[in-house]
């Protein structure tokens, strides 16, 4: 089986294990020094029919963990003469400069409090929201950055759709309006010549949504761990023996877990992003149409069973195609030791994909904000 670890970088060995523990460390840094090198300074620069580079003037629509470390990340590897941002949107305003902010001046908006970058200094516009940004500047890309929203979308999709009427091209951290509304969005987009680019929203430490996109009609089964949080709280339980209360208890202390735990534990966000592999699979799937089981009602007594009969509970994301049709389901499952998701421990996060010929198996951090924003970066730097 191919093994594809990106938890150091991407690379492809089949000499190496498909399970990857704590003992092979030492190995696994040698990895690192052999096929990793520092990150690209500068990045292809495409250019229009005059020979000109192209500007991307961007609107960043949420500007909390995520949407503070794109920023970072574009000062730090100093693109701004190929991003221009233009917009910064919060929870309670924005900040406006419609020619592009300085380096200097989106430090000071780095430097602002949560919720108050409308306070920044000359460029702050209170209780504005992304909709009246969007109406107020010329920009051609939209990083729409808000929180998931499973019940209408808000306010993500309705962003989303504004920047679709104004021909803007779209990168998405928000993974709700495609698990709402799947390849309907896709098709608008596509009828009014729009991109929309999501890597971050699945794994977005890892190249899975461009894995799957280069092999989606070979693909029949892709399984795995999608969620951070409960995999942290599922390996508390097993190697501390302790309860799930108590394993949720430790992980909302740590800032791991959200103080209403709810769209993790009931399985809501990796449904999400089962219909996000669905729609890149060209199957219209939306998060309601797939089953989820709680992890709530996870007794201990049967997880210290199943350790001693050498498997381990985890929260698995399933996806089946048969006979061209989609199946999903996100429940608690008992895997053994020859399943490489075993040693998937912690924040981490590992796939499984099944093809007519081949299994391949992902594996990277299951969250984090610079590792979710560089995937955006990448989004956006692929728009040219």
């Amino acid at each position: 089986m191919a093994c594809l670890i990106a938890e150091w970088g991407i690379w492809v060995d089949l000499r190496v294990p498909s399970i990857i523990t704590d003992s092979n460390y030492s190995r696994r840094q040698r990895y690192r020094k052999e096929y990793i090198t520092n990150p690209v300074q500068d990045y292809p620069r495409s250019s229009g029919r005059d020979g000109k580079m192209i500007q991307r003037k961007l609107v960043v629509s949420g500007f909390g963990t995520v949407g503070r470390a794109f920023v970072r990340l574009v000062l730090e590897r100093n693109l701004l003469s190929r991003l221009s941002i233009v917009a910064i949107v919060d929870s309670r305003g924005a900040a406006i400069k419609k020619n592009g902010f300085s380096a200097s001046e989106l430090l000071n908006a780095l430097s602002m409090p949560r919720s108050h970058v409308s306070k920044l200094q000359k460029w702050g516009v209170p209780s504005i929201d992304t909709r009246g940004v969007l109406e107020e500047v010329d920009a051609n890309v939209l990083v729409e950055l808000t929180p998931s929203n499973y019940t209408d979308g808000e306010p993500g999709l309705s962003n989303v759709r504004v920047a679709m009427d104004r021909g803007m091209d779209i990168v998405l951290a928000n993974k709700s309006p495609l698990a709402l509304e799947g390849l309907e969005l896709m098709r608008r987009a596509e009828r009014k010549g729009i991109r929309i680019l999501y890597r971050a929203t699945v794994m977005g430490g890892t190249p899975l949504i461009p894995l799957i996109s280069s092999i989606k009609n070979s693909i029949r089964s892709i399984h795995g761990i999608l969620n951070a949080t409960t995999n942290y709280i599922l390996t508390r339980m097993c190697e501390d023996k302790i309860p799930f209360s108590e394993a949720l208890r430790r992980a909302q202390e740590e800032g791991i877990a959200e103080a209403d735990p709810t769209l993790d534990i009931d399985g809501y966000d990796p449904a999400a992003k089962l219909a996000i592999l669905a729609c890149t699979l060209g199957y219209d799937l939306r998060i309601h149409d797939i089953e989820r089981e709680s992890l709530r009602s996870l007794d201990l007594e049967e997880v210290l069973r199943s350790l001693q009969e050498s498997s381990v509970p985890k929260y698995v994301a399933r996806l089946e195609i048969s006979d061209s049709k989609p199946r999903a389901s996100v429940r608690v499952e008992y895997i053994g030791p020859t399943d490489p998701l075993i040693a998937i421990r912690g924040m981490y996060n590992g796939v499984h994909i099944r093809t007519l010929e081949n299994e391949i198996f992902l594996m990277g951090m299951g969250a984090g904000g610079r590792v979710t924003a560089e995937a955006v970066l990448e989004d956006v730097l692929s728009l040219g």
